[in-house]
């Protein structure tokens, strides 16, 4: 009596160890891990938390520099605009590109018949960085794109354009399904266009910094 007892109590704890041991083995991916460790690694780390398109909206502080016949123009103002793009991870490196359209006229006055605002500015850029714990993301940044201003003579409107290269640098924290930036940049510029009756001395250049908010989907 006493051994068919044993004999069943350790049918019994076969029976149960064996069925533990068949449900944590399909829990395992492919790379021996558990499946829900295992997603993480597969689909690119930390920085894959971040991967996908964003669209978001950002507003800044610009601080304007040039000079043209002769006059030193220089002026601070707020722009604002939109961005969008789409951006990849491999483990802790992400990258993304992007195309950035902001609107705001900063004014820089050297005399009261002479004004230079700056209107438009539309860019591509590239970023990089390194993601940190899953949720901050330091990064480089380099732009190419055009700025639009507006050229006054005693109220006489000249329209002219700048392309510039503006390299910058960011910060971007990722909050659930949301994107939130700070970043700085300097826009150097490379050429001048439709501005045929002025001369200038020094082509504007522009600093920024900015705060922005994105959707990620």
């Amino acid at each position: 009596m006493v051994k068919y007892r044993f004999l069943m109590v350790s049918t019994l704890c076969l029976h149960a160890f064996s069925s533990q041991a068949a449900e944590n083995y399909g829990s395992l991916g492919a790379s021996g891990m558990p499946s829900s460790m295992g997603g993480g690694a597969t689909s690119g780390g930390d920085a894959a938390k971040f991967a996908g398109g964003y669209l978001g909206a950002n507003i800044g502080v610009i601080h304007n520099n040039a000079k043209i016949e002769n006059r030193a123009f220089s002026g601070t103002g707020v722009s604002g605009g939109l961005y969008g793009g789409y951006g990849w991870g491999f483990k802790k490196v992400y990258g993304s590109a992007e195309l950035e359209v902001n609107y705001g006229s900063v004014k820089t006055t050297k005399e009261t018949n002479y004004k230079l605002r700056s209107t438009y500015d539309v860019s591509l850029a590239g970023r990089v960085g390194m993601v940190i714990k899953g949720a901050y993301l330091p990064y480089v940044r380099l732009g190419l794109g055009i700025n639009g201003y507006n050229y006054y003579i005693s109220n006489k409107k000249n329209q002219f354009n700048t392309f510039f290269v503006a390299p910058g640098v960011g910060f971007e924290a990722l909050l659930s399904s949301f994107m939130l930036r700070i970043e700085a940049g300097y826009s150097i510029p490379i050429s001048t266009g439709g501005i045929a009756k002025t001369t200038i001395q020094r082509k504007p250049s522009r600093a920024y910094v900015k705060l922005g908010g994105a959707y990620k989907f």
